[in-house]
C-alpha cells in the first residue's frame, strides 16, 4: 500500500512540475509529511493524507523554507566539494564518490531535522483538536455500539 502511495505521490509532483513549477511544489509541500503521519499514527497512506494536509496547511511557509534552505545548503556544499575534487583529479569516479559521501552525511541530518519539526508541529496540531468534536465522535461511537447491541436482541 505504501509503495502505491509513493508512486502516486511522486507522479503528482512530476506532473505538477511538468505542467508548471508551482503546482508541483505545492503538492510536494502539502503532502510532505504524509509518510511521517503514516508511521506516527500507524495509518494507511491514504488516510494519513488529511492529517498531513492540515499540518502542512498550517506550516506551509515553514516547510517551504526548510526545503529551500536544505536545498541551498546542499548545493553550496556540493559546489565546494566539486571544485575541491576537480582541482585535484578530473576522474568522474572521485567526483561521484565525493558527492555520495556528502549525501550520506547531509540527508540523514535533513531527515532528523524534519522529523523533529514534524514531531513538534504534530503535537501542536493534536492539542488543538476541539473538545466538542472529540465528544461528538465519542457519542457517535457510543450510539453506534448501543444500536448494534439492540439490533441483536
Amino acid at each position: 500500500m505504501a509503495f502505491l502511495f509513493a508512486i502516486l505521490y511522486i507522479s503528482l509532483i512530476v506532473i505538477g512540475i511538468t505542467l508548471f513549477v508551482l503546482p508541483g511544489i505545492i503538492v510536494l509541500i502539502l503532502f510532505y509529511f504524509t509518510p511521517y503521519v503514516m508511521i506516527y499514527k500507524k495509518q494507511n497512506p491514504f488516510r494519513s493524507l488529511g492529517t498531513a494536509f492540515r499540518l502542512a496547511k498550517k506550516h506551509f511557509f515553514k516547510i517551504l523554507l526548510i526545503i529551500l534552505a536544505m536545498g541551498l545548503i546542499d548545493n553550496l556544499f556540493s559546489s565546494i566539494l566539486l571544485l575541491a575534487i576537480s582541482g585535484v583529479s578530473s576522474d568522474y569516479l572521485s567526483i561521484f564518490f565525493g558527492q555520495l559521501l556528502l549525501n550520506l552525511i547531509f540527508f540523514p541530518l535533513l531527515t532528523i531535522y524534519t522529523t523533529c519539526r514534524f514531531h513538534d508541529w504534530f503535537e501542536e496540531l493534536e492539542e488543538h483538536v476541539p473538545v466538542k468534536k472529540l465528544h461528538q465522535n465519542y457519542e457517535h461511537i457510543e450510539r453506534g455500539s448501543h444500536e448494534k447491541n439492540i439490533s441483536f436482541f
